[in-house]
């Protein structure tokens, strides 16, 4: 972790009472980035990370949605019934899958996203 040498008090002579002021506030937000200031509380200070890395977590999926669906279809009328062929089921039975796999992953490039996420904010805290 990086470390940081602490912020002597600002000198206060042949200073006006407004640049004191100012002075000090940039001071104390200093060391409430670098966490120098108050070492309980250090939810203010600035992250500081040379290296993050996100190796072993699952690639996401590829080719999503490629697939061209076919969704056409002749039917016929019988008694003023239009129905559809034995065809058309096949391709719509068909084209159900290709949806289903392509929602599959991206419910896994989802997965893969969140672990990542998760991965870099557990690096990011510590």
């Amino acid at each position: 972790m990086t470390q940081f040498v602490g912020i002597p008090s600002i000198p206060e002579d042949d200073v006006s009472e407004g640049q004191v002021l100012f002075m000090n506030a940039v001071k104390e937000n200093l060391e409430l980035i670098t966490g120098t200031r108050n070492q309980q509380a250090r939810g203010s200070r600035a992250i500081l990370k040379r290296e993050i890395r996100v190796e072993g977590l699952p690639p996401a999926p590829q080719n999503i949605g490629t697939t061209p669906l076919t969704v056409q279809a002749q039917g016929f009328e019988i008694d003023g019934t239009t129905l559809a062929s034995f065809q058309d089921y096949v391709r719509l039975i068909n084209d159900m899958v290709v949806v289903k796999n392509d929602i599959a992953a991206l419910v896994q490039e989802n997965r893969v996203l969140r672990q990542t996420v998760s991965a870099l904010i557990e690096q990011l805290r510590n």
